[in-house]
């Protein structure tokens, strides 16, 4: 820009010695043109950044490996016309922690690499108008932020169930006990998170706090199968973490085909999450609760925390399927038989049966 509002010096210096040299109506009308232009030019900058607003057009899903189009539609006054309207936008993968920039000129269309499951948010920020000659830039305080839901490519996974006879289907297994102890209208709720099911809304209870409420003491204190998604820890390569998220998914999906009942737990934005899945619905709803996640690299292992969050908790299979061989499985073992899955082959803690699960790899005995 230095350079630019130097050589605009220098033209302006040139067309006022034409004019006094040659006091005519040319010299007069490129002396007025060299001021009056750039001068309307730098005026539409400085009032579209006032008035002008974005927002991001982004497909809501789409497939894992695909390239999806987006754009940043700009809106301002008359006056965008008369100056340059730019911005960066910025996508951040919030399993992977991958980002992505590009310099967007106007409403031009950025592409977006869907490399991984999970979500992308993508954001537009930095707005800025400049006039037509370069020679004054105004920020935009305007940004826009949107979406990209990345859907899993799944594949087919054998699980043995005759390994283990203590793992039930749902039809065969006997109800559920559920925690025991004197029960208080307030007992055993916490507030709704995405992902929770309806049916367990404490419609009565939030009726009374304008909050809604769920119904914790109906969870059960065993359970057949405990699939949880290990997310922390720095420096996972984006591939792993893409890998363990798709294993637990095609084994979630195999377990719903073969009429397993299961539970799925992951960690979203510090917290532990936790679905009870029965059906196609309620691993569906999983699917995508669990993609919309946020990771922590620096959180708490996922067996540290869920052994703390339930200590009561008793499951035949506890599988843990992570990015890493140094995952904490350790903290998991008094709640039965833990499993390691790790997305390749590599050696684990010799105290925690440790398998590969991949889409070259598609069986896993229980």
């Amino acid at each position: 820009m230095t350079l630019r509002r130097a050589g605009y010096v220098c033209w302006l210096l040139a067309a006022a010695i034409l004019y006094f040299f040659e006091n005519n109506t040319g010299t007069r009308a490129v002396l007025l043109a060299s001021i009056l232009i750039p001068a309307f030019s730098v005026y539409c900058a400085a009032w579209t950044a006032r008035r002008t607003s974005c927002r991001l057009t982004v497909p809501k899903s789409a497939g894992k490996g695909e390239t999806v189009s987006c754009s940043c539609v700009l809106s301002g006054p008359w006056t965008a016309s008369g100056c340059a309207l730019s911005c960066r936008v910025w996508s951040k993968h919030w399993i992977t922690h991958e980002t992505s920039e590009w310099d967007i000129d106007g409403e031009e269309a950025f592409s977006v690499n869907c490399a991984h499951c999970g979500t992308l948010c993508i954001r537009a920020d930095g707005m800025q108008a400049m006039d037509w000659f370069g020679l004054a830039c105004f920020p935009c305080k305007v940004s826009a932020c949107a979406s990209l839901l990345v859907l899993p490519d799944l594949y087919p996974v054998r699980v043995n169930l005759s390994a283990n006879d203590s793992v039930l289907r749902q039809e065969e297994r006997p109800g559920q006990p559920r925690r025991e102890g004197p029960e208080t209208e307030n007992s055993g709720v916490r507030d709704y998170v995405p992902g929770d099911p309806v049916r367990r809304i404490h419609w009565k209870l939030s009726a009374k706090t304008d909050r809604v409420l769920i119904r914790e003491e109906e969870r059960p204190l065993t359970g057949s199968v405990l699939l949880l998604l290990e997310t922390s820890g720095d420096h996972v390569a984006p591939d792993d973490m893409d890998g363990a998220a798709e294993a637990l998914l095609s084994v979630s999906q195999a377990l719903v085909k073969e009429g397993v009942f299961h539970s799925v737990s992951w960690q979203d934005r510090g917290g532990l999450q936790w679905m009870e899945i029965a059906c196609m619905e309620d691993f569906l709803s999983m699917r995508d609760a669990l993609l919309a996640a946020e990771s922590d690299e620096n959180g708490e292992s996922i067996g540290r925390l869920f052994s703390r969050a339930y200590p009561d908790f008793r499951a035949d299979q506890a599988v843990i399927f992570s990015p890493r061989p140094d995952t904490d499985a350790i903290s998991l073992r008094e709640m039965g038989v833990v499993t390691l899955i790790l997305p390749r082959q590599e050696n684990g803690n010799p105290d925690i049966r440790v398998v590969c699960v991949s889409r070259e790899e598609p069986e896993l005995a229980l």
